[in-house]
């Protein structure tokens, strides 16, 4: 695979431009469905919950707009990667995310898609609000994440308490994990 410039307007990350390099002795893609198969980086709800409405509607929206249908959730970076796709239907697959609220994320030399745990939703542990302390943190930073400028990647996680679920110690540029700030308190 070889890079190249691929994008949606107004927007200088968020895809993944994969061009093949591997033609014939006529320069024509040796496999063409592959020949340009770039990646989306969507950005997932905070706290990564899906309902299997919005699942099926995500996956709809990928295909109906000329995606491969191959979809990865949530690797390191925290996107959601909807992976291979033309350039012709790059715009029209951003707008249709976008029309259901999802944005991209970052991709390139820029603050990249954070991530937070499941938090209080799902669990006991939680000692502070992490979806809105990411989404916080994401919408005061958008332009950073939509327009690369800074000399190499920027990633915020949030983690809910010291379990450490998310690994921002490990993954991530600056990490806010969650601490107990008051006496022990025990239900006997």
């Amino acid at each position: 695979w070889k890079g190249g410039m691929v994008g949606v307007f107004g927007y200088g990350g968020g895809v993944i431009p994969r061009f093949t390099e591997l033609k014939d002795e006529n320069k024509k893609p040796l496999f063409p469905e592959a020949a340009e198969f770039h990646t989306l980086r969507v950005q997932p709800p905070a706290g990564m919950h899906y309902s299997s409405n919005l699942l099926r509607k995500l996956c709809n929206v990928w295909t109906e707009n000329g995606g491969s249908g191959l979809i990865a959730f949530h690797g390191q970076s925290g996107d959601i990667m909807f992976q291979g796709i033309k350039t012709a239907n790059v715009q029209p697959a951003f707008d249709a995310f976008n029309e259901m609220g999802f944005d991209l994320g970052g991709a390139g030399p820029t603050l990249r898609t954070s991530m937070s745990c499941v938090g209080a939703a799902r669990c006991e542990m939680s000692c502070y609000y992490e979806p809105k302390a990411l989404r916080t943190v994401i919408n005061n930073n958008l332009d950073d994440m939509h327009r690369p400028s800074l000399p190499y990647k920027f990633k915020f996680k949030f983690s809910g308490c010291p379990n450490d679920c998310v690994n921002p110690i490990q993954r991530s540029d600056m990490a806010t994990i969650g601490t107990w700030c008051d006496n022990i308190r025990v239900n006997e």
